[in-house]
């Protein structure tokens, strides 16, 4: 599958949770296919079990993926503050140089032409969480050193867009 765009409406939801259910029922078929080629023995010259294992792999990560989004989908309002799925841009450290636009969910993009996006469970991601413009918040960053943040716009009508990535291998 190719990255793709995704609009979160009522009934988007339910395209996800669709998605979610399709994951398991692959998930259980490729757990079976892990302890067959586990069963044959050899594990280090079984490339169908380390293929099998990897693929296992993937999809849990999609399924924890998926299930954050569904779970942030709910929590959605259009209240003007920053929210999952909100388009927001924000200015750091004061610097008028120093801007970004970015969407606020876990979904994250493999193209250079698609827009950033940053982990509503980041620290960044949650400093801004419940920001109105024009709001300015200090988060600590991994290093231990602090930023600021100043949110310059949420963009109304698009904070329910989800960037969905994925390749195909």
């Amino acid at each position: 599958m190719t990255t793709a765009e995704l609009i979160v409406t009522t009934g988007g939801v339910s395209e996800e949770a669709s998605e979610l259910s399709a994951l398991h029922i692959r998930r259980t078929e490729v757990a079976a296919d892990v302890i067959e080629f586990r069963n044959m023995g050899d594990l280090e010259n079984n490339d169908p079990y380390h293929r099998s294992r990897e693929e296992l792999s993937s999809i849990d990560r999609r399924i924890a993926e998926v299930q954050e989004l569904v779970t942030a989908a709910a929590e959605v309002t259009d209240d003007g503050t920053v929210c999952p799925f909100s388009l927001v841009t924000v200015m750091f450290d004061r610097d008028p140089d120093d801007v970004e636009t970015f969407v606020l969910t876990a979904a994250t993009g493999n193209s250079a032409n698609e827009i950033a996006t940053c982990s509503p469970l980041s620290p960044l991601g949650r400093a801004l969480m419940g920001c109105r413009v024009e709001d300015e918040r200090t988060y600590v960053l991994p290093t231990g050193a602090e930023s600021t943040v100043t949110v310059l716009s949420i963009a109304a009508g698009l904070e329910r867009r989800l960037l969905e990535s994925r390749t195909a291998e």
